[in-house]
């Protein structure tokens, strides 16, 4: 049986630094990720990760 995790534990491991980040995921995914920086106006979000990516051959645009 599981055990139960109270919501503070659910916290304190959403915010664990070790974890996989988006741009783990995306490597691991995607081939030849170019990230995409910038707006021209007011600089870089870092809040956002996209680019240009191959999956399966196929170019696609990756936002997250």
């Amino acid at each position: 049986m599981k055990k139960q995790i109270t919501a503070w534990e659910r916290v304190t491991l959403a915010r664990e630094s070790k974890r996989p980040k988006s741009l783990d995921y995306i490597q691991e995914i995607f081939d030849d990720f170019i990230e995409l920086h910038g707006d021209r106006c007011f600089g870089d979000d870092t809040s956002f990760v996209c680019g240009i990516a191959y999956l399966n051959g196929r170019p696609v645009t990756v936002i997250r």
